[in-house]
């Protein structure tokens, strides 16, 4: 037998864990099968909390093969508590691929202030996290220009 096969009947492989990345939105087209992320983030910038945020899930994986079950918990890092979990399968028939996935939470909850984690879990392995900061806005926010200026 050889190790593909193997590998998809066993399914020992370990996912790898590409990008892992938090947006406002994200765009496949459909001809191509690219994907375009709109509004990549790290913070959530709010003036009151409890909120509720709108936000994409983007991931990647490579060496996948055979049947899968994946999890995601949201958690509050502070206490640890997993303030929700998304499941899903999915079967992928070539190991010598990537494959995108984009998650769309209907609402995600921001209790207070601090970190927050995106924790993937692939067949009860852990696979990795994308964090972000939680911050209460500070009077009035200002933003720098970071593009280079000529003298």
């Amino acid at each position: 037998m050889e190790q593909n096969q193997r590998d998809k009947e066993d399914n020992k492989t370990l996912p790898f864990l590409v990008a892992f990345l938090l947006c406002d939105m994200a765009i496949r087209e459909e001809e191509t099968g690219k994907d375009t992320l709109v509004g990549i983030f790290d913070r959530v910038i709010s003036k009151k909390f409890p909120i509720d945020q709108n936000m994409t899930i983007y991931f990647r994986l490579a060496n996948v093969i055979g049947h899968y079950e994946f999890r995601i918990d949201y958690v509050q890092v502070r206490t640890d508590k997993i303030l929700f979990q998304a499941r899903f399968e999915r079967d992928f028939p070539e190991i010598f691929s990537e494959y995108s996935f984009r998650l769309r939470p209907p609402m995600v909850p921001i209790p207070e202030p601090g970190q927050y984690e995106f924790r993937l879990w692939a067949n009860g392995h852990y696979v990795g996290r994308r964090r972000f900061i939680a911050e209460k806005m500070q009077g009035r926010k200002v933003f720098y220009d970071t593009r280079s200026r000529r003298h």
